[in-house]
Order: C-alpha cells, then structure tokens, then sequence
C-alpha cells in the first residue's frame, strides 16, 4: 500500500469510529493533507489545555514542538517524566503520548489516530459533567470533519447513525 491509500484507510477507519462517513479517492494527495489538518487540531486542542499538566505547561509546550518530526522520542521522555505502567498519569502527556503512536503505528488498520483524537477531546471535557467518553467522541468527530472540510468538501457525507 502506498502512503496515500494508508491515510485513506486510517481517516475513514477514523470517521468510521465517530459515526461519520467519508468518501475519498484511493489516489488522492487530499488524504495526507486532511491528516495534517487532523494533527494540527489536536495539537492545538492540547495547547488549549496545557494548565492541566502536572509539570507546568512549558514541558508540553516543549514536546508539542517534536511530536510530528520525531515522536519516538517524545513518547521516551514521556515515558521518562511520567509512566504509569505504560501511559503517563498527567491528561495533558497522555494525550501528547496518543498522538506519538499515531504518529509511530501508521499501518492502515491502525486505530491510534482516532484514540489519539479521543484523548485530546477529553482534555477538552469538564469533570465531572456526565459522560465524558461520549462529550470527547462528538468533539472528536467535529475536528475530523472540520479538517476533511478545510481540505475536501465533498468527502463528507450524512452521518451513519450519528456518533455513539
């Protein structure tokens, strides 16, 4: 498989998962670029919130700058600062760490770019208001369609029974 059609299995895989349902060519340069458009909200969604971090917010600052060029290393000095049996106990690293296996496990099956993306919406969510899984996959949803309409109008079509 080329590079091009493993974006395009990963975001309708994606989509797939938020309820949402796209349609993109199996040669389309669009796919790599919606992918980037993705990442970009996501990094984005954790600057927003960095005042969450148990290490102040200059450390995911710092490795928010190196996550798309070299994440093998990130998720090492994640694993170094703060590994809680395998994932970091701070929301803010966990999230920053979701985006490292994104960004590593990029086989056409892999689901880590939606995992990634529901990490970064629960940062998003206030405690303690009710069903915050459910809160992270409808925020998740928007930022993936919002990055395939910036880049691909037409890709997106009606949902397929709405996000669960």
């Amino acid at each position: 498989m080329t590079d091009i059609e493993c974006a395009r299995a990963r975001l309708i895989k994606t989509a797939w998962e938020f309820g949402l349902r796209i349609t993109l060519a199996e040669t389309d340069d669009a796919c790599e670029a919606i992918e980037g458009q993705l990442y970009g909200r996501l990094i984005a969604g954790i600057r927003a919130r960095t005042e969450l971090s148990h290490w102040g917010a200059q450390l995911p600052e710092i490795l928010l700058r190196h996550v798309m060029t070299d994440p093998d290393k990130v998720g090492e000095v994640i694993d170094r600062v703060d590994n809680d049996d395998g994932w970091p106990e701070c929301p803010v690293l966990n999230a920053i760490k979701g985006l490292c296996c994104a960004r590593e496990f990029t086989a056409p099956e892999s689901r880590w770019l939606a995992e990634a993306c529901l990490q970064v919406g629960e940062l998003q969510m206030e405690a303690g208001r009710g069903d915050i899984r459910r809160a992270a996959r409808i925020w998740a949803g928007q930022q993936l369609a919002a990055a395939i309409i910036e880049i691909s109008p037409a890709a997106v079509r009606k949902p397929a029974g709405g996000v669960n």
